[in-house]
């Protein structure tokens, strides 16, 4: 059957906004040996040519090499099947090339570079009908010739293209079942939240098959996707592989068993089919720290038990030591996602599929089937809109309907991007003619911001504690309308991040004058310092600023003294003003409060806001005292109750005074 040509634009960019992150996008198309890097136009800006065809990961390394999954076996029949891994130079030229398979095993879908350069992957590894048996497979619903594991593997280069395993994982040490209690793993699911019921799932020999991982550097965890379970799962990475074969073991003594689980509670015997929240879900991806919702866990959820698909977005109740909240006989929190994009249900993609949360707070979603990308702002508008003209064959044609354009995955990088620095990134013109005729809009002149709050620190987590957004008590206009500050801004968050302290006011001032204040805008505060705009973008823009010139900059808090910068600073593209830096604040001696290895903070108590800490603050606490889950001044310590632990913090910090700039 030919393809019928519409007379009309299919493929390339269709929407390229401003709000759009700059960048450059991968297409790694699963069909074909090639991997392009485009612009927001959808020019064509580098290219690298493979032998083989994707199996499934493609990304650019932060050193600027293309890591690569391709499949090269034949003898595992499974979706998403790989076999080799490899890295190319920005010409193409093959690096050092790893064959993981066999007759007996085989990688799979994802792999990870880690932060120490190691990698990380995940494989099949055959179990046969009698090792299935003794294992407590159901006998009634073993598959021919058993069952496949699945085996997470870390790999280092020992010599240039040599690799040794440094670390592994079996999902085969963590089974229960309660079919035979004669064996040693037999159990009620139910009661064993950290197993895996080998009976849950009984449609094939690949019973769990894992799609994604990711790797937290600060937890030393690993989270992983079970496409037949409905769940993601998050393993202790710290054990050694000993340990991780047992039960015991590792920083949570836990050895490999399960640390939480999400998404499918019936999977484990706490849920029925109406608590399921994630339907063949892919890429688990922890949200880096220094973005809105950072720490939260991002899936892009496939909903086949629905028929459209989602990104969702979770806060995992993990505690200070990385452990999980669990209630006795219930299932693991939380009850709801922090955040979830669907468009009302218009996308759906059966399989593959993933999503990015990017610097500027937007969300870059491959629908993987069709090979259709769109990118949406934290209150969901459409931003940019591409669909991949790469079949199985090359470039497809432009006016007919796509076929064979699949995607695994699509990653953007940011123009900083290390990995971005050996390639020329010029244009060679449109990847396919026809799409959007458009321009790269020019970067614009933009800050970026830290600072810590004394108050809200909570020294168990080494960063600033969320209260005030879980409990939904943080407004979303901007509070600073009020005396002393009247700012009458009508800035509004659509949507307020799981990881939001409180908001803030940033002041540009005069270089000459620093009592003139130039413009003001507030902003949301993340939990780990970092200050982005109310759309969530990290790089923050001032309207009436000129670039290349120097100015004062401070930062206010509706209950904490306010702070400047020491010098004036250059208003340009990316320079930090940090406000946890004592030799970057004016008389950052006095005007901080020093958190130890955590750096420093504005010091709390300032309940009306006026520069100083007296007894006018003490009065205004008596007024609110024993408020209970209200948004008030007097809440030093941002949990939502006027109690003494904030009589503490002013009394503490009593007769501190603001720079006489800052002083209302």
């Amino acid at each position: 059957m030919s393809q019928q040509s519409t007379a009309q634009q299919t493929l390339g960019v269709f929407v390229n906004a401003p709000e759009a992150q700059q960048g450059y996008t991968m297409i790694a198309p699963t069909r074909y040996n090639e991997v392009y890097l485009i612009n927001n136009c959808g020019e064509l800006v580098h290219q690298w040519e493979s032998t083989l065809t994707a199996g499934m990961k493609t990304q650019l390394t932060s050193d600027g090499m293309l890591l690569r999954a391709e499949r090269s076996s034949t003898t595992f029949g499974s979706g998403g099947v790989g076999g080799t891994v490899l890295e190319r130079a920005a010409n193409s030229d093959l690096e050092w090339e790893i064959e993981y398979s066999n007759n007996e095993f085989c990688q799979h879908h994802d792999i990870v570079e880690m932060p120490n350069g190691n990698i990380l992957l995940h494989a099949w590894y055959r179990k046969d009908v009698e090792q299935s048996l003794m294992a407590g497979r159901d006998p009634a619903l073993m598959p021919p010739g058993g069952l496949w594991t699945e085996r997470v593997v870390e790999l280092k280069e020992v010599l240039p293209g040599q690799f040794e395993e440094v670390w592994s994982w079996d999902a085969w040490d963590h089974l229960v079942q309660d079919v035979d209690p004669l064996m040693d793993n037999f159990g009620e699911p139910s009661e064993h939240p950290e197993l895996i019921d080998i009976n849950y799932h009984n449609q094939s020999a690949d019973f769990l098959h894992v799609n994604g991982l990711d790797y937290n550097e600060a937890l030393d965890q690993i989270v992983i996707s079970s496409r037949n379970y409905n769940e993601i799962w998050i393993i202790d990475h710290s054990t050694t592989t000993q340990q991780a074969a047992t039960h015991t073991g590792g920083v949570q003594g836990r050895g490999g068993d399960i640390l939480y689980r999400w998404g499918n509670p019936a999977a484990y015997g706490r849920g029925s089919v109406l608590d399921q929240t994630f339907s063949g879900q892919h890429d688990p991806e922890w949200i880096p720290e220094t973005m809105v919702d950072g720490g939260a866990i991002k899936v892009f959820n496939n909903g086949i038990n629905r028929g459209y698909s989602s990104v969702d977005i979770l806060v995992p109740p993990v505690r200070p030591d990385g452990s999980y909240v669990l209630e006795a006989g219930e299932a693991f929190g939380p009850r709801e996602l922090t955040w979830t994009f669907d468009d009302d249900g218009s996308f759906y993609s059966l399989n593959v599929s993933g999503a990015q949360r990017l610097p500027n707070g937007n969300t870059l979603i491959c629908i993987g089937n069709g090979g259709e990308l769109r990118e949406v702002d934290y209150a969901g508008n459409l931003v940019w809109y591409y669909i991949s003209p790469v079949g199985q064959t090359g470039l497809l044609a432009q006016g007919f309907e796509p076929t064979g354009n699949t995607m695994f995955q699509a990653r953007k990088y940011v123009p900083d991007y290390p990995g971005l620095s050996n390639l020329s990134l010029e244009s060679q013109g449109k990847l396919i003619p026809g799409d959007l005729d458009c321009s790269v809009y020019p970067e614009v002149a933009h800050m970026r911001f830290r600072a810590q709050l004394e108050g809200a620190f909570e020294s168990s987590y080494g960063h600033m504690r969320t209260h005030l957004k879980a409990k939904k008590l943080i407004p979303q206009l901007q509070p600073y309308n009020g005396d002393p500050v009247f700012y009458f801004g009508g800035e509004t968050a659509a949507h307020l991040p799981s990881n939001m302290v409180d908001w803030v006011l940033l002041e540009a001032r005069d270089s000459s004058n620093p009592n003139i204040v130039l413009e003001r805008i507030p902003c949301l505060l993340l939990r780990n310092g970092t200050i982005v705009s109310v759309s969530g973008d990290i790089n923050l823009r001032f309207n009436t600023l000129t670039p290349g010139q120097a100015y004062y900059f401070a930062i206010r808090h509706r209950n904490h003294l306010p702070v400047m910068s020491m010098n004036p600073v250059t208003f340009g593209f990316g320079a930090l003003v940090d406000f946890t830096e004592v030799n970057q604040v004016r008389d950052g001696g006095n005007q901080l409060i020093s958190l130890g290895p955590e750096g420093f903070a504005l010091k709390a108590g300032d309940f009306d806001s006026n520069g100083r800490i007296n007894f006018a603050d003490y009065q205004k606490y008596l007024t609110m005292s024993s408020a209970i889950d209200q948004y008030e001044w007097p809440d030093a310590n941002l949990d939502g109750h006027v109690t003494v632990k904030d009589y503490d913090l002013y009394k503490k910090n009593q007769g501190s005074v603001a720079i006489s700039e800052l002083l209302y």
